[in-house]
């Protein structure tokens, strides 16, 4: 016969407070990369359909201009909490 019994919890398991930077990071790079990659795709798929090619570099600006416009807007409203 088994019997259960009750573990202590250790210094080794992480609370919350530990990946409160982390997660910050995490949800600034996904507000900020998510919309850059949907907005370059809406223009490489609008720009292919009227008969605009849009190079790659002219893409790749255009998403790195919008990621980093949201990254500092989004940092700025996370450092007000």
């Amino acid at each position: 016969m088994t019997t259960a019994t009750r573990i202590k919890p250790t210094k080794a398991i992480a609370t919350h407070e530990t990946f409160a930077v982390s997660d910050r990071v995490v949800g600034l790079t996904l507000a900020s990369l998510v919309p850059a990659a949907f907005w370059m795709a809406t223009l490489a798929i609008v720009g292919s359909l009227t008969g605009v090619s849009w190079s790659l570099a002219g893409l790749l600006m255009t998403g790195t201009a919008i990621a980093a416009f949201l990254a500092i807007v989004v940092s700025g409203m996370m450092t007000k909490d």
